[in-house]
């Protein structure tokens, strides 16, 4: 199992964002995606465990 953090790039919504992870990962087969979030419920980065 592998593990994969993907960056949110600056000025990237958080909504864009998502969308984002979701294409990226379109085509791989993953176990689980966590976004890491601060106190104002962003994302800086998403956390991908796949095989």
């Amino acid at each position: 199992m592998n593990k994969k953090i993907i960056k949110r790039r600056p000025n990237e919504t958080q909504a864009d964002f998502e969308l984002r992870v979701d294409v990226l990962l379109a085509d791989v087969d993953f176990i689980s995606v966590s976004y890491v979030k601060d106190e104002n419920g962003e994302s800086d980065q998403a956390e991908v465990l796949y095989f």
